[in-house]
């Protein structure tokens, strides 16, 4: 759709590399807010490279790195 729209350079998508749908943790989701936020305010999107990603989500604490999987806690 995106394409179609000729709009290309507007997008951007990671994966996590984990079971299930939607299975972010918080931590995941405030990094890649902080990136569309830099994104708006600059109108460039930053290197949105994995282990950069991954960097900035540990360094936001364990309370922000786990997930429920049902109603259960799970760490990552």
């Amino acid at each position: 759709m995106v394409r179609e729209a000729g709009n290309n350079s507007l997008l951007r998508e990671t994966f996590v590399h984990r079971a299930g749908h939607c299975t972010f943790t918080p931590a995941e989701t405030i990094t890649a807010l902080e990136n569309l936020i830099v994104r708006l305010d600059t109108g460039k999107w930053s290197k949105l490279e994995p282990a950069t990603l991954n960097n900035t989500a540990l360094a936001l604490g364990p309370s922000f790195n786990v997930f429920f999987l049902g109603q259960n806690l799970v760490p990552t």
